[in-house]
């Protein structure tokens, strides 16, 4: 397709939030911009502070999901160990322990700098 459809699409190992997804299109802040990053086998999903869903998946080594962390979002996972965070100024951190459960942590970019 050549356009952000492809980002999308069942066969594609790798995928991405489309920034044209996100409640801030078109106004992207990069210092809130934060990159969950799989490094091994972990059921993810990110919900809205509404209890809408905004992903739910199984997540395997070197997949990676792109959220803009002003949009009061939630991160839930059956194996903590096996999820990182990467902020938009490379700073990396790991949100658990491996097999850790993890329930509702918030994505907002400042707070979880400090916090983990």
């Amino acid at each position: 397709y050549g356009d952000h459809r492809d980002l999308h699409k069942e066969y594609r190992r790798q995928r991405q939030m489309c920034i044209r997804d996100s409640a801030y299109a078109g106004q992207l802040d990069m210092a809130t911009e934060i990159t969950i990053r799989a490094t091994g086998t972990s059921w993810v999903e990110i919900i809205r502070n509404n209890g809408e869903e905004v992903m739910t998946r199984l997540m395997r080594d070197g997949d990676i999901y792109t959220i803009d962390g002003r949009e009061r979002l939630y991160l839930s996972t059956g194996n903590a160990g096996g999820i990182e965070l990467v902020f938009s100024d490379g700073l990396t951190k790991s949100v658990g322990e491996k097999g850790e459960i993890l329930r509702d942590l918030p994505l907002d970019a400042e707070r979880l700098r400090n916090q983990l």
